[in-house]
């Protein structure tokens, strides 16, 4: 199967080191969300961030999705419940550790490996990287973007690779957020998106678009905000990251952007992805980069009933959500589904991919009354209908009236 994202085939087939893939199962789900792999059949198949791969132009290739805990998810097309299989690539820290510990930091742990080719066909990765210092006494432990470059040639895809050069961040300060970049070209420039802390009171995570000199040399000019919380009348509730508002923490994730019929939908997460307020929506803009400094238009919803305790207030339309029940697209087959992409396949379908709970395997994790063990997140997919018009702009279209644009499809 291949796919595209941003214009750029993506392939989807078996990698040189996966075993053979799984026979696909039948599903009957109503909604049409179907289970990317067997878990059932391989403890294997647990993948907790589909991280879409990005093929340079002209190539053809095997492997889809990465994962933060270094496997690949792929599958031949035509795309069906299960066939998805799972193998493994290698990523070697020893290096970029030296470089923490020279400032007194200490290597603690990598996730959010972002593949990507470029257009030129070099192969790069953005890799999250978890550091410690007890020098920072508020808050000892951090997250980093690093570049990590391949040490094979894999095909089609590396799976040995090495972290070597600081993106975003620093090896002996402690930085909110910085996590999961990801590489996107546009207009023949560079960008590292990535999650960034945009305010610290309140605390307001979103994502943001960087602008690059290459793939390991950062551009001076400042980063532009995509997206994130809402702040005018009272901002969204529905992005609170603890469920009803029981702190003022909110976040925007995930960031996967692709363009449709010339506009680019920016598929997103809010809410903890260890919890049921996790769910899956999108943003719209005309440019790659919102002009003059803007961000991307959430698709929203007129919350008459006063469903997120706000009264006739407007909030974010979810494509996907578990969380209330009387709200839009509420679903019980997937807990907490995130971690969105848009992905189109050569035959012309729109599939989503995303991550979520099994509603029977859902275990809590060691020490919490509340928050889902995150190593029994699924991948899941489910087949759209796109409306996206050609007649109108982004900016013209009011934000209640882009839910039109993407919705699931009926079975």
């Amino acid at each position: 199967m291949s796919f595209l994202v941003s214009g750029i085939a993506l392939g989807c087939g078996s990698a040189s080191n996966a075993v053979a893939p799984p026979n696909p199962v039948t599903s009957t789900w109503p909604v049409g969300i179907q289970p990317a792999t067997q878990v059932v059949v391989n403890t294997s198949g647990y993948f907790p961030d589909p991280l879409p791969i990005h093929y340079g132009p002209g190539t053809t290739g095997a492997l889809v999705f990465s994962s933060s805990d270094k496997k690949l998810m792929s599958c031949t097309e035509p795309v069906s419940a299960g066939c998805f299989f799972v193998s493994s690539y290698t990523i070697s820290t020893s290096a970029f550790a030296k470089q923490a510990a020279a400032v007194g930091s200490t290597f603690v742990s990598i996730g959010n490996n972002n593949s990507y080719q470029d257009n030129n066909g070099n192969w790069q990765m953005a890799t999250t990287v978890m550091l410690t210092n007890p020098s920072q006494t508020a808050d000892p432990t951090w997250s980093v973007i690093a570049h990590t470059t391949p040490t094979n040639t894999g095909s089609p895809v590396p799976t040995a690779w090495t972290v070597d050069t600081l993106l975003i961040g620093s090896l002996s300060t402690t930085q909110k957020a910085n996590y999961d970049g990801k590489y996107f070209e546009d207009g023949g420039s560079l960008y590292l998106l990535y999650s960034e802390a945009l305010t610290t009171s309140p605390l307001n995570d979103g994502v943001v678009a960087q602008g690059m000199i290459s793939a390991t040399q950062v551009s001076s000019t400042p980063p532009q905000t995509l997206i994130a919380p809402e702040t005018a009348n009272g901002g969204f509730n529905s992005e609170d990251f603890f469920d009803f508002h029981t702190s003022t923490f909110k976040l925007v994730e995930t960031g996967n952007i692709t363009l449709i019929n010339g506009k680019y939908v920016l598929a997103y997460s809010t809410g903890n992805f260890q919890e049921p307020n996790y769910k899956a929506g999108l943003a719209w803009s005309d440019t790659f980069l919102p002009a003059n400094g803007g961000q991307y238009q959430k698709a929203e919803f007129q919350d008459t009933s006063g469903l997120f305790s706000q009264g006739n207030h407007s909030e974010g339309y979810y494509l996907l959500q578990n969380q209330i029940n009387s709200y839009p697209n509420y679903e019980t087959q997937v807990l907490a589904p995130g971690v969105p992409s848009v992905l189109l396949d050569s035959s012309g379908n729109y599939y989503m991919f995303f991550a979520g709970y099994d509603p029977n395997d859902h275990p809590l994790a060691s020490g919490s009354s509340t928050d889902y063990d995150g190593s029994h997140r699924r991948p899941y997919f489910v087949k759209l209908d796109i409306a996206v018009p050609s007649g109108t702009t982004v900016a013209a279209t009011p934000n209640t009236s882009l839910d039109s644009w993407i919705k699931i499809a009926s079975q």
